[in-house]
């Protein structure tokens, strides 16, 4: 982060291009959320102009969804259609909807693909409540896997179907996909979603992204000109491989590539976790992932604590956390809430009133609770005063 002389509570560059980026998605999303309730309450007639600016809200959430696997491109097309087709207190609901989904952080505990079901009707406003089991509350923690291939829509489809299929409900984690076709693409992507945990970086891929919404292109400026035209390379995964670790250094990285493996071995200074060459297997793929993010989330402690708690001993004592709030709005270790139960959520003790003498008197000394103790005689002082003390003597 650059240093601002004169003025250490300006933000910095870095900072702004974080805070812009984001605050510009949450603020547009919240804005077409005024516009759509709006657009329903008035009269087809008099409802040019904010058709007009819902248009336009949506044009810009296109360009950055695309960027997240939800919304997600998909649900953005779902918008778009319920304006083009006039069901404007469907596309109320569905806005409003996505909304609090996206400010509450709840769309990690359902699978993307359920909530588009929801609005497979044409005109519903409200999500569908089942109770079947694929729509119960997903409670394994959430990430998205960066894909970075240029192909086309029904490749990216199948791509991503294929990786969603191989997931299991014994899986420790639940992931989604995010395709990008370019270099500039997958480092705005990383830096601007914050979800993304995984990156695979598949065949040939071109450098320019073809966003033009200046609030994420500002994340281009994070790379030095030397990295930025290491990507024009013939073969630019490598080079991205790098700027992608300079960026985010926890990403695992994988590459998918037709190339020999004595070409490869040369030039990717370790940085990928693993290659796949000619084809990748989604299986082993989608296990390389979860084991990926799995040793990042090991917690060997906290493990050997609930080992620890299973055994039959005499007494278990927990780690009170005051409060933990830190534990319980967690994306990833509400486990450990659940493990250690309610000690987390006991309100802190209230500090003693002005004037009370509970914490500066020592607390009187009880007497033994045996019933057959008596106290022993009292001395006169005249007896205390002649009698002195008999040394011991061992018979």
């Amino acid at each position: 982060m650059t240093e601002i002389p004169g003025d250490i509570t300006a933000p910095t560059k870095d900072f702004r291009a974080y805070y812009d980026a984001s605050q510009f998605r949450a603020d547009t999303w919240n804005e077409l959320n005024l516009a759509t309730s709006r657009l329903a309450r008035v009269s087809e007639e008099n409802g040019q102009a904010l058709r007009d600016e819902v248009q336009r809200f949506l044009t810009l959430l296109e360009g950055t969804e695309r960027f997240w696997a939800f919304p997600g491109k998909v649900l953005c097309k779902d918008l778009r259609r319920a304006l083009k087709k006039g069901w404007f207190g469907a596309l109320a609901g569905r806005t409003a909807y996505i909304t609090r989904l996206l400010q509450s952080g709840a769309y990690r505990r359902r699978a993307v693909n359920e909530i588009v079901r929801d609005f497979e009707e044409p005109e519903s406003t409200a999500p569908a409540r089942s109770d079947d089991k694929s729509t119960q509350t997903e409670n394994r923690p959430y990430f998205e896997v960066l894909v970075v291939d240029d192909i086309t829509a029904q490749e990216e489809d199948e791509l991503r179907e294929g990786l969603v299929s191989m997931r299991r409900d014994d899986d420790e984690f639940i992931y989604d996909v995010v395709v990008v076709p370019s270099c500039e693409d997958a480092i705005i992507a990383a830096l601007f979603n914050h979800n993304i945990q995984s990156c695979i970086l598949r065949y040939n891929f071109p450098r320019a992204s073809k966003s033009t919404v200046p609030e994420l292109r500002r994340y281009l400026d994070m790379l030095d000109k030397e990295s930025l035209d290491a990507l024009d390379a013939i073969d630019p995964a490598p080079a991205l491989g790098r700027a992608l670790k300079h960026l985010r250094p926890e990403l695992d990285l994988f590459l998918v590539t037709d190339d020999r493996i004595e070409n490869i071995t040369g030039r990717t200074d370790g940085i990928f976790a693993r290659v796949f060459f000619r084809h990748e297997d989604y299986l082993e793929l989608h296990l390389s992932i979860l084991k990926g993010v799995d040793e990042r989330h090991d917690t060997p402690f906290f493990s050997a604590l609930k080992e620890y708690s299973r055994k039959p001993t005499g007494v278990f004592h927990a780690l009170p956390i005051s409060r933990g709030k830190s534990i319980w709005k967690s994306n990833w270790i509400r486990d450990m809430g659940e493990f250690y139960g309610p000690i987390f959520s006991w309100p802190k003790r209230r500090p003693p009133r002005a004037g009370s003498t509970r914490c500066c008197s020592r607390p009187a000394r009880s007497r033994p609770r045996n019933r057959s103790w008596r106290a022993p005689p009292a001395r006169s002082a005249a007896t205390s005063s002649r009698t002195a003390p008999q040394p011991r003597t061992r018979s």
